[in-house]
């Protein structure tokens, strides 16, 4: 899934790295059984996914 945003261009280097490691850990505390660990890396997996950069002419005003 990660591959065809990257594919289109929808998400770049290094997000696709974090969302990449952060959706390992997600698998890897989900089979371990450790699902309080597993939603954690899910919330911190959305929260990459929705944290949108700043628009660069609102941090050149704020100069």
């Amino acid at each position: 899934m990660l591959a065809a945003y990257e594919t289109s261009g929808e998400i770049q280097q290094p997000l696709t790295s974090q969302l990449r490691n952060t959706a390992e850990q997600i698998q890897h505390h989900s089979e371990k059984g450790h699902m309080k660990q597993a939603v954690k890396s899910l919330d911190d997996f959305l929260k990459k996914l929705n944290n949108k950069p700043k628009d660069v002419t609102q941090r050149r005003s704020k100069c």
